[in-house]
């Protein structure tokens, strides 16, 4: 498991984590995000897999 991107604001986190144990059938890649919400002391996951990645140029 690797931290992709992390932040923490007064009680409350959020992070971005992927693992090679998180597999679809998409060949980009799989992640999750965990938000822990300290007022109620609850931690949520949400998986996700990138389905694409383009360049836009400025």
């Amino acid at each position: 498991c690797f931290v992709v991107w992390f932040s923490k604001t007064l009680q409350n986190w959020k992070a971005l984590v992927s693992t090679n144990q998180i597999k679809s059938d998409e060949k980009c890649g799989d992640y999750a995000e965990v938000t822990h919400n300290g007022d109620k002391a609850e931690t949520y996951v949400d998986v996700y897999a990138k389905v694409s990645n383009r360049a836009i140029e400025d």
